[in-house]
């Protein structure tokens, strides 16, 4: 047993490891740690913008890492020359009317980063490929204090610490799933592994396990979104390029209104959006 001394942190926040180093957030000193698990030995810090870190999530050899109302991308190769440097930030949604973004927890499935905007209550998609938003989900629950989230099985699972519920998004279709609960006020933590996840909070001893009895199932296709004008109607003027073999001759259908960061150089903007699927004659559109 060991006991590693930084008096750079006084409140420590996210932890993480990545490539033989340990990764220590801050929410006050607000500077992320940098730990070499050989020596136990503070190395370095990463400079978060004076930003609380909460949460990271490993892609690869970047972390991801929540910082206010973006995402810090910070380069964990001990080999590159970057080591240790923020790589590139992502600026996170701003619906219409909305907020500034408030990002509390994040968690990365596959090559996509779902991350928890409790101020806009929506959920950023991040392309780590592309390192931008792709998609939002928008989060029904009304709540504000999403705590954690994990991940297994094509779902990603978000706990409240109010009203103590745990929200499950299905990756392949970036949607919510549904709600379980209220489990219980302070819904601090969540674990996922196979088909089960695991809910515990502060204001109870007992530890909740949700089971999904059918994982969501690939093979994945993309959501299909085009953009329009704010006062545009779905299903009009639609582009030829959503006509994919299977679908061709249900263009106008499916489509709903929603806003997403691509449009507009990049900006934001309203677009249309439906999500294909498979069925057991081929695919369709709901």
């Amino acid at each position: 047993m060991a006991t590693i001394q930084d008096p750079l942190i006084f409140a420590p926040g996210a932890v993480s490891v990545a490539n033989g180093y340990v990764y220590v957030g801050d929410c006050d000193g607000l500077a992320t740690a940098v730990i070499n698990t050989l020596t136990n030995t503070v190395v370095g810090t990463v400079d978060l913008a004076n930003q609380c870190n909460s949460s990271m999530s490993l892609v690869g050899n970047e972390l991801y890492a929540v910082s206010g109302d973006h995402v810090a991308v910070v380069d964990a190769d001990p080999l590159s020359q970057s080591f240790e440097a923020v790589v590139h930030t992502i600026p996170l949604t701003t619906p219409p009317g909305g907020t500034t973004p408030r990002a509390t927890t994040l968690v990365a499935s596959g090559s996509s980063v779902y991350v928890a905007d409790v101020d806009n209550f929506l959920f950023d998609v991040i392309d780590s490929g592309t390192r931008s938003v792709v998609a939002t989900i928008p989060d029904p629950s009304g709540a504000n204090d999403a705590q954690s989230m994990a991940t297994a099985e094509g779902y990603v699972y978000v706990s409240y610490d109010y009203p103590g519920t745990v929200e499950v998004l299905d990756t392949h279709a970036n949607t919510v799933a549904g709600v379980v609960g209220p489990l219980g006020d302070y819904q601090d933590n969540i674990a996922a592994e196979g088909q089960n996840a695991y809910a515990s909070g502060s204001s109870d001893p007992s530890v909740t396990v949700i089971h999904v009895e059918n994982p969501a199932a690939g093979p994945y296709v993309p959501l299909q979104a085009y953009g329009i004008t704010a006062d545009g109607t779905c299903g009009k003027d639609v582009p030829d390029s959503v006509n994919w073999p299977g679908i061709a001759s249900q263009q106008s259908a499916g489509w709903s209104k929603s806003w997403q960061q691509w449009p507009n150089n990049g900006t934001g903007g309203f677009v249309c959006q439906r999500q294909a699927y498979y069925t057991t004659t081929g695919m369709s559109v709901g």
